[in-house]
């Protein structure tokens, strides 16, 4: 059976806060090492639980489109998009793709999915903001073969 995007529905929303925990966990790991332990735990005590409150936060009904990638009966990756209506622009404010669907192709068609749904709205551009860290490799990858232009930015953290 082949992966199929659709709508997410709110019997998706455990499933997607579990497997992007999952697939998100080499990023914080790279966090705590680029930070040190100490400077990591105060800038993200509790990661998993601040991550899953905004997963489930972006799937509330009616706040923002949202699509998962089913395979098997099962969602397997979610992509998020934010506009305004009006905007030019939309923003790929979360995607996830469950560690062991990896490397199949569903990061690129959840972001064909959330870049069609931006020219419906007549945006003439979207973004997405992701890390320079080894944890975000990945992702820049699929965002470059996207077709995405990165800008580099710096952020900075400091104990105080």
């Amino acid at each position: 059976m082949s992966t199929v995007i659709r709508s997410l529905r709110a019997d998706d929303v455990e499933t997607v806060v579990s497997f992007a925990l999952r697939s998100w966990e080499p990023v914080f790991r790279s966090f705590e090492r680029i930070l040190g332990p100490r400077l990591f735990r105060a800038a993200y005590p509790d990661w998993r639980a601040s991550q899953a409150a905004e997963i489930r936060d972006n799937c509330r009904p009616g706040k923002q489109p949202c699509w998962v990638a089913e395979h098997e009966g099962h969602a397997v990756g979610w992509v998020a998009l934010v506009h305004e209506a009006g905007a030019p622009v939309a923003m790929i404010e979360m995607l996830a793709v469950d560690p062991a669907h990896q490397g199949k192709g569903i990061a690129t068609a959840l972001i064909g999915t959330a870049m069609d749904e931006a020219r419906s709205r007549g945006c003439t551009r979207i973004e997405v903001w992701t890390g320079g860290d080894p944890g975000h490799e990945p992702a820049r990858r699929t965002y470059d073969k996207a077709g995405f232009t990165a800008l580099p930015v710096v952020h900075y953290y400091r104990e105080l």
